[in-house]
């Protein structure tokens, strides 16, 4: 008989930062953990050998939120799931949510499928390849006011990068006149636009968490009102 494969991915975890008194309705933990913002479930002394319903024995808890900048827990209701309301010293470890690791180990067991796969991507400046790169793509717009060549918008990534090193593209989608777009086939070229067609997007101050995006259009002050749209493409290594 083959042996069973079991996952070996971590769970997501973290410590208390502060002692929890019986009967205790908030909680501070570790920042930036990928948890739920809300209504969520901890097990706190997880790893604990003391029984149920001592002091610093395992404890299942929900809470209403998760500040994820201050890892503050509000709305917290203990002894859940046939656990007791106990005390827990500082620093004792709580666990949260499986990881990305474990799920996936979990979904290639089970025959189900996988999140899309990362792709790699040379490096030039140190000759080789870097693994776990994550695309993400989007499109904005600038608006024209009639008195400058040039517009800039700040765009922020719906995930966040593990380091600066991300290279963004961006392209013009064309322009749309007197309205905001609320689709990118909004964008119908470049018909009312003053002066010649010579508009480009550049890209800068480009971080872990987003860049700037700016319109130039270089033959004349662009049209007042003038949506001028693109889309960007950015791809750096995925933050774990």
């Amino acid at each position: 008989m083959a042996e069973r494969e079991i996952p070996t991915g971590d769970l997501v975890t973290s410590t208390l930062s502060g002692a929890l008194a019986v009967a205790g309705s908030s909680a501070t933990i570790g920042t930036g953990l990928n948890i739920p913002a809300t209504n969520g479930v901890l097990i706190i002394d997880y790893d604990s050998v003391i029984a149920i319903g001592v002091d610093n024995g395992p404890e299942v808890i929900f809470y209403t939120s998760y500040t994820t900048g201050t890892g503050a827990l509000a709305g917290v209701t203990r002894g859940k799931r046939g656990t007791t309301d106990v005390a827990h010293d500082s620093g004792s470890k709580v666990a949260a949510a499986p990881s990305t690791v474990y799920l996936e180990e979990m979904k290639s067991m089970s025959g189900l499928p996988s999140a899309p796969k990362l792709v790699d991507r040379q490096k030039i400046a140190a000759d080789n390849t870097v693994s776990d790169q994550l695309i993400q793509t989007g499109w904005s717009f600038v608006t024209g006011d009639g008195a400058a060549k040039r517009e800039s918008v700040a765009i922020t990534f719906n995930t966040a990068y593990a380091d600066a090193e991300v290279i963004v593209i961006a392209g013009n989608l064309g322009a749309l006149n007197g309205s905001n777009p609320v689709d990118i086939e909004d964008f119908v070229g470049f018909a009312g636009v003053a002066g010649d067609i010579d508009v480009v997007t550049h890209v800068y101050n480009i971080a872990t968490t987003g860049f700037t995006a700016e319109v130039v259009q270089a033959s004349a002050n662009m049209t007042n009102g003038m949506r001028f749209g693109f889309a960007w493409t950015a791809i750096g290594t995925k933050a774990r």
